[in-house]
């Protein structure tokens, strides 16, 4: 089976179809607070039955830091716990070191990453 990778804005992206693995990775803290759940939700929606949602975001664990909306401790888990996914794998901690070009220095970073499942069949996903 081909792999289609799709490069673009989540704000602008309306696909025709589903896929398999939908990725989205450190780049929802750049959204605004009011639109995180929406794109989240849009994500969830444009998954194929059985595929998988892999996240990564910025959290409120790193001080100093100013993003439009870091996450809370457990809300991107939070929207993947109403019984329409399977949760593989979920993490809350430092990420390896990240060279920041502004600060010119090695920093750390605090993140939550989130591999899910989502459900079909007879109690999940119709």
């Amino acid at each position: 089976m081909p792999i289609r990778v799709v490069e673009t804005s989540l704000a602008a992206f309306e696909p025709t179809k589903s896929f398999d693995v939908v990725l989205a990775t450190m780049c929802l803290h750049f959204l605004d607070a009011v639109h995180v759940g929406r794109n989240i939700r849009k994500l969830q929606a444009y998954t194929n039955c059985d595929g998988l949602n892999v996240v990564s975001v910025l959290t409120t664990q790193n001080p100093g830091l100013v993003r439009p909306h870091l996450f809370s401790p457990g809300e991107l888990r939070s929207y993947y716990s109403d019984g329409t996914w399977t949760i593989r794998a979920y993490e809350e901690a430092l990420s390896e070191k990240f060279f920041s070009r502004a600060q010119q220095k090695l920093i750390d970073q605090h993140r939550a990453v989130l591999i899910a499942t989502k459900i079909c069949g007879l109690y999940g996903v119709a």
